[in-house]
């Protein structure tokens, strides 16, 4: 068991250290997109332990991680499928050990929803580099069993005028125009798909326009 404090009262009580560091640590670089820091991870995982049991924690995973820069992923991706795995899930021996990927998207959806205040009147200002980048991505596998009602409304909350702002370049959200082209599509929501398709196309012809207008100066 770790000691953790209750930001409100200060009173004191235990967790278990599996449960609740060991597993939400195991979840979250099951499932990220590239590698996390220790804060990112305590954070996104919702870890009640202090900061010093999570850096203590990676550090007896240690044999089983990479570090990059600070930031943290196993060291081989054969981990995370193990982990991942129905089978290892299914196996009285390894069950302990296992990870639903649902489970963690979902976590760290709650995660970021709570970083920014909410979808409807977020303020993406807050979400970091990693969150830009892959939340579509969480979303899309994160709110898949309930039609992508969250992406849809992460989306409608304005995440993907916020990304577009501090873009470099329209190919920064390519990946997101395809996330939510999927979505639409998988739920045959014409109306979104189109609305989208617009958006899309909308932004391209605008590019296009403005690389024209360079070539001709």
């Amino acid at each position: 068991c770790v000691p953790i404090e209750d930001p409100k009262t200060g009173d004191s009580h235990l967790v278990s250290a599996w449960s609740d560091v060991y597993l939400p640590i195991l979840g979250m670089l099951t499932v990220a997109a590239e590698p996390l820091a220790a804060t990112q991870i305590q954070s996104l995982a919702d870890i009640p332990a202090a900061g010093t049991e999570v850096f203590a924690t990676l550090d007896r995973l240690r044999q089983f991680l990479d570090e990059v820069s600070g930031c943290y992923r196993f060291y081989h991706g054969t981990l995370p499928e193990f982990l991942s795995d129905p089978a290892t899930g299914n196996d009285p021996q390894t069950r302990n050990l296992y990870q639903e990927p649902l489970r963690w998207h979902r976590r760290i959806c709650r995660s970021y929803r709570r970083i920014v205040g909410g979808w409807s009147s977020a303020n993406w200002e807050a979400l970091d580099d990693y969150g830009r980048r892959h939340l579509s991505a969480h979303l899309f596998a994160a709110s898949r069993p309930a039609k992508f009602d969250e992406l849809f409304d992460a989306y409608a909350g304005g995440f993907l005028g916020a990304k577009h702002r501090v873009a470099s370049s329209p190919a920064d959200l390519h990946d997101d125009w395809r996330i939510i082209l999927d979505a639409a599509r998988e739920i045959a929501d014409f109306a979104r798909f189109v609305h989208y398709g617009y958006q899309i196309s909308s932004q391209y012809s605008e590019v296009a326009h403005l690389l024209s207008r360079n070539v001709s100066a």
